[in-house]
């Protein structure tokens, strides 16, 4: 199932109660923080019931508990890149193309530990 971005709690609710046997979400992490939301509701606990990852490392969802493993993607340094790589080849000099396998552009894995710093750590 692809829910956008706009996704109604509603939908999303609906998909879940249609589909009890899922039990991981990987999505953007404005989503995830709904996802997070109606988990609650649906009783389902994170990441016991639904492991959940988001990816653009906002700031929204660090707000939530349980915090959000996040996969933030170094957008800047793309770009900058991208930008070098253009301006040497309007001068005519040869650009390697890169694999996104390569480290400058995989991307940075900041895991937010979905356990509270607490001492009642899961």
């Amino acid at each position: 199932m692809v829910f956008s971005d706009h996704c109604h709690d509603n939908e999303i609710l609906r998909f879940f109660i249609e589909h009890p046997e899922i039990d991981g979400v990987l999505t953007g992490d404005l989503l995830a923080a709904q996802i997070i939301q109606i988990s609650n509701r649906l009783g389902k606990k994170i990441p016991e019931d639904i492991k959940l990852i988001g990816y653009n490392d906002v700031k929204t969802p660090s707000l939530l508990s349980p915090r959000l493993s996040s996969v933030r993607q170094p957008v800047k340094e793309m770009s900058e890149y991208i930008i070098e790589s253009i301006i040497k080849q309007i001068e005519g000099e040869d650009v390697p193309m890169l694999t996104p396998y390569q480290s400058l552009l995989s991307s940075e894995r900041r895991l937010k530990f979905l356990k509270s710093r607490s001492k009642n750590n899961y």
